[in-house]
């Protein structure tokens, strides 16, 4: 997915590894890094389906949804995860410390 030359494409790719079920545990962390690089929420919201149970997985989620810059999107991401049942508690915690992130990147901009 490297060698893709725009970010659009980069997302396309990434949109049919998301919306596909039981995607391997190697390539589900593999493809939320590779998001972070486009911080893509479009392609994040899609990515909210998969099974974030493991530890890495959830800080590859995180980690890729903090990489986004605009605080409304970051939100509609964070807001994606939250309409999914029975979240993991260490997922709902997670999510709360990302949406700190909002408020602080607004503060940095506000200085």
């Amino acid at each position: 997915m490297e060698s893709l030359s725009s970010d659009e494409e980069h997302g396309r790719v990434l949109s049919v590894v998301a919306a596909k079920t039981g995607v391997a545990e190697t390539t589900a962390p593999r493809a939320l890094d590779s998001a972070a690089k486009i911080a893509s929420a479009r392609v994040l919201e899609q990515m909210t389906n998969m099974d974030l149970k493991s530890a890495g997985l959830q800080a590859a989620f995180f980690e890729a949804t903090d990489s986004i810059s605009s605080d409304e999107e970051h939100g509609q991401v964070l807001s994606s995860l939250m309409k999914k049942c029975e979240l993991p508690t260490e997922v709902v915690v997670d999510i709360i410390q990302s949406a700190e992130h909002i408020s602080r990147m607004r503060l940095r901009r506000a200085s």
